[in-house]
């Protein structure tokens, strides 16, 4: 799977003693040199997926957060994510991309349609 062909919203694993804060405002660091205050949460989505033959499941949860500054000069190269192209798309233009890559590489964690469907709610419920 090439790392150009993905749509993958943020996402970060909670180290030892990091509460979810800090753990959300290290990830959009490490992976978008950006600085955010979290709004609201959105929800979560359990995952299965196979790693080196490893059977994984994987509860992610969401935040809608608010950009305060950006520098991707401040990205982590050690993850990744971190390498990637970062790209501040729609939801509407996310959704049935990540839709079709998760039929095609076969993997549920990288389909965050429902997330994204959740914020559209979450939106118009607000305007």
């Amino acid at each position: 799977m090439g790392i150009n062909d993905l749509y993958i919203l943020m996402r970060k694993t909670i180290d030892p003693g990091e509460n979810l804060d800090s753990s959300v405002k290290r990830g959009l660091m490490e992976e978008f040199g950006a600085e955010a205050e979290i709004i609201d949460y959105l929800g979560s989505i359990k995952s299965h997926f196979k790693d080196k033959d490893i059977e994984i499941e994987k509860t992610t949860v969401y935040f809608v957060c608010k950009l305060i500054s950006q520098d991707l000069s401040k990205r982590s190269n050690e993850d990744i994510e971190g390498k990637s192209n970062v790209e501040w798309q729609t939801a509407n233009f996310l959704i049935p991309k990540m839709k079709k890559q998760s039929k095609k590489y076969d993997r549920t964690d990288i389909d965050e349609s429902e997330i994204l469907e959740r914020f559209e709610k979450q939106l118009s419920r607000l305007t």
